[in-house]
């Protein structure tokens, strides 16, 4: 029990760590705004969420190169353990790729205050457990739109990550 103790309060001071270390991204938030993803389908049979990006004027239209979410609106981060199990779809679409892990999510936060990935990440782990990591818009070895185990709230929009462009809040 007091090793469970001493876990929790190590990731305590990680999260708090990494919320006053410096992003290492070499992207700036210059309009204010970060890239979400929303829960596409959710397949009953393999217990899989599919997340996505769509493009385009809908509601759930996003942007990876200037963000599409204000990062003073509050919501959860996506994360995933990226543990290398297998697609039980097979399904090899390039832009619904598989992202060979579990997603989940943290309880909602500003996006202003993610202050890097490692900041988030830390988040994630400190609320979902050891290896889960912000998720990010390529996971599925794509883009746009991938899957992973997991039943995700279908009713609210998730932060992730954008290695290649520009739209996140740090």
């Amino acid at each position: 029990m007091n090793l469970k103790l001493n876990l929790k309060a190590v990731k305590f001071l990680l999260v708090g760590l990494a919320a006053i270390t410096p992003s290492l991204s070499t992207a700036s938030p210059t309009n204010g705004k970060g890239m979400t993803f929303h829960v596409g389908n959710y397949n009953s049979l393999f217990g899989t969420n599919q997340v996505k990006c769509p493009i385009g004027s809908s509601d759930y239209a996003c942007d990876p190169y200037q963000g599409d979410t204000s990062c003073k609106v509050a919501l959860p981060i996506l994360c995933i353990n990226k543990s290398g199990v297998p697609d039980p779809e097979g399904n090899s679409d390039y832009y619904n790729g598989w992202a060979d892990g579990h997603v989940g999510h943290t309880d909602p936060v500003l996006g202003t205050s993610i202050k890097s990935r490692a900041n988030a990440t830390a988040m994630c782990a400190a609320q979902l457990g050891d290896g889960y990591i912000m998720a990010d818009f390529n996971d599925g070895h794509g883009g746009w739109n991938w899957r992973a185990y997991g039943n995700l709230r279908a009713d609210t929009r998730y932060w992730v990550n954008v290695t290649i462009a520009a739209g996140t809040c740090y």
